[in-house]
């Protein structure tokens, strides 16, 4: 008795993601067996048109006659894409975040310092009295988010998690 024979087999596939996905569906055409016994049954790892993930996965095709004997022949199949890792991910989400954070931070300082500026203002025209009360809390306010933004400005220059 021979071994069986596969024929037809395709050859190695490199393959872009799906759009918006993580994996391909890839089709191909099923390779052919011939034998001797002319009982030949073909078995594989993956089907046509099966879903494969980013990196390389073999699909093994085993032929087997009625004798018992057996033969294998593979291909790989590389699926490649632009799908970013969610370390990446998370990284861009964090420094938008903090972006967004300093930034809130600096529109509140310079709203309170413009307001601190317009009680200097009234504070000459109107009395040292009648401001004195809200200007001081509102320069202290104003101090405080300026030592705030610093501290997470050092942070930031050092990389500091918190």
């Amino acid at each position: 008795m021979e071994d069986p024979v596969i024929s037809s087999m395709p050859a190695d596939m490199n393959v872009n993601t799906d759009s918006g996905s993580a994996t391909a569906t890839v089709t191909w055409t099923s390779p052919t067996t011939s034998d001797n016994s002319n009982q030949v049954t073909l078995t594989s790892t993956h089907m046509s048109g099966a879903s494969f993930s980013i990196g390389t996965t073999t699909v093994t095709y085993t032929a087997t006659d009625s004798s018992g004997n057996t033969f294998t022949d593979s291909f790989d199949v590389t699926v490649t894409g632009n799908i970013k890792s969610a370390a990446q991910c998370k990284n861009v989400v964090s420094a938008k975040a903090q972006y967004v954070y300093y930034y809130s931070m600096l529109r509140c300082f310079l709203f309170c310092l413009c307001l601190y500026f317009c009680f200097v203002f009234l504070f000459v025209f109107v009395g040292f009295f009648v401001c004195m009360f809200v200007l001081f809390f509102c320069g202290l306010f104003c101090l405080l988010l300026l030592l705030l933004l610093l501290l997470f400005i050092l942070l930031v220059c050092f990389e500091t998690e918190w």
